[in-house]
């Protein structure tokens, strides 16, 4: 687009779990982590260029993407049972196209960001540790790791 110099826009999927800590889905999060942070900064790089890019943070969405899951996480199952028809989210997403370089999407996504406005990201990081040891997920998955020292 840019040596063409034609506008455009340039759409990410990310997630919420980019802005808070997600025991057992580290990697799924750090990369949503970082997905967001490059929208955001190519935004600001090539938006007077007049291309427009957002990253969106849609809630659960009923999709594939729990059937193709090799460990299964109890918080993830629950998620799903939560999610959205896919076909919600393009009216949604090119809503946000020239809006927002981050876009929250769905009642999840929406409150977990209030949640990390309001508090600081320690203070989760803080009490999911506490809280940890006693969900299923946790003990399941510390005990697996444990036979295989």
């Amino acid at each position: 687009m840019v040596s063409e110099k034609t506008k455009g826009c340039i759409v990410f999927t990310s997630s919420v779990a980019a802005f808070i800590p997600t025991p057992f889905a580290a990697m799924y999060a750090s990369t949503k982590a970082f997905v967001s942070q490059f929208a955001a900064s190519l935004h600001i790089e090539v938006s007077n260029l007049g291309i427009d890019v957002c990253a969106v943070h849609p809630s659960p969405v009923a999709s594939n993407f729990y059937d193709k899951v090799d460990h299964k996480i109890d918080l993830l199952e629950a998620a799903a049972k939560s999610a959205v028809p896919p076909d919600v989210l393009p009216n949604e997403i090119f809503k946000s196209v020239g809006a927002c370089a981050l876009r929250d999407i769905g009642g999840m996504a929406v409150g977990t960001r209030m949640g990390t406005f309001f508090l600081p990201f320690n203070f989760f990081t803080e009490l999911f540790s506490v809280a940890a040891p006693f969900l299923p997920d946790y003990k399941k998955h510390n005990t697996t790791r444990m036979k295989s020292d």
